[in-house]
């Protein structure tokens, strides 16, 4: 979809973890570039926003990652580095500290999958939110106002966020979990006050997993494993 440029939010994508649940498939590659119906997931979150200022988190494979958008990443602009810790908190404050401070930003996970951007659900907004969904298992949930660390199938933090101004990430500390980091916040009912349903721009779960290259070839415990992530 065309973005105009008032729209258009800096990105910085978690792509870090070993993918361990995957199985196979990040034997050789770290799961960003697992392929979902035909190309890798980081694409597909790349090309929700394809003009926007993007960084990219990497640790696990990182040297195949740089290679990887080098041969096939060149329409793609976007820096890569290296997470500075472990949990999803890693590399964050370095990634936004690489991007205009005063530009809103979309934080997201690489394993999500979008069938439409979620840059029109967010714009305006001036305070940060959490995309939820209700399609598909999440290990965080948002319920009563709190965010809390239980798997949920209604209330689930999909891993998209949504910030102001990208400089509110500077102080994010290099380890531990983002989701856990957020419920620390003092005021968290008045800092986070938009709650967005992500089930109409993220694909049923199903339709993920089945095109995955090479999924059959997993033993039955990773793919429960894998559709479950998805």
């Amino acid at each position: 979809m065309n973005v105009s440029d008032s729209l258009r939010p800096n990105l910085i994508i978690q792509a870090g973890g070993r993918g361990t649940r995957l199985g196979r498939l990040t034997a050789n590659k770290p799961k960003a570039l697992v392929p979902v119906h035909g190309k890798p997931m980081l694409f597909h979150t790349l090309d929700m926003l394809p003009h926007a200022d993007a960084v990219v988190i990497g640790d696990y494979g990182i040297d195949v990652l740089r290679r990887y958008l080098e041969a096939f990443g060149a329409d793609r602009c976007c820096e890569i580095v290296t997470a500075d810790g472990v949990g999803t908190c890693a590399g964050v404050a370095e990634a936004a500290r690489r991007l205009q401070p005063d530009v809103p930003v979309i934080l997201s996970w690489c394993d999500l999958v979008y069938s439409d951007s979620p840059v029109e659900l967010f714009a305006g907004l001036t305070r940060p939110a959490i995309g939820l969904a209700g399609s598909f298992p999440c290990r965080w949930s948002f319920t009563g106002g709190q965010i809390l660390h239980a798997p949920s199938t209604t209330d689930g933090i999909a891993g998209c966020f949504w910030f102001p101004q990208t400089a509110l990430l500077y102080d994010v500390p290099p380890n531990g979990e983002f989701c856990q980091y957020l419920s620390s916040l003092p005021g968290l009912k008045e800092i986070i006050v938009d709650l967005l349903s992500f089930d109409e721009i993220l694909p049923d779960l199903t339709d993920a997993a089945a095109g995955i290259q090479a999924w059959a070839d997993l033993h039955p415990q990773n793919i429960a494993s894998l559709k479950r992530r998805l």
